[in-house]
């Protein structure tokens, strides 16, 4: 098994839209990564305790995020792709 090493310091977690199914996956998520010492970002009306919150899609050009994770399906991802 090959295990890579990264320093994942900011992550985007993004949910569907209007999905609590998929807003709880993403809260199970960022508190995972919480525990890994990641800042977590989302976009509101989203948000999880201990992450910060942004107002707009577009505020993640200007942040120095390493990972995104859209947790949905295509429209989500490419809600992402498109910021």
């Amino acid at each position: 098994m090959i295990i890579l090493e990264m320093d994942i310091h900011n992550v985007v977690i993004i949910p569907k839209y209007n999905s609590s199914y998929a807003e709880g996956v993403a809260r199970n998520t960022a508190k995972l990564v919480q525990k890994r010492g990641s800042n977590v970002y989302t976009i509101s009306p989203f948000s999880v305790e201990k992450g910060i919150v942004l107002k707009h899609l577009d505020e993640l050009s200007d942040k120095d995020i390493d990972l995104a994770i859209a947790v949905g399906g295509d429209g989500t991802t490419l809600r992402i792709v498109k910021a």
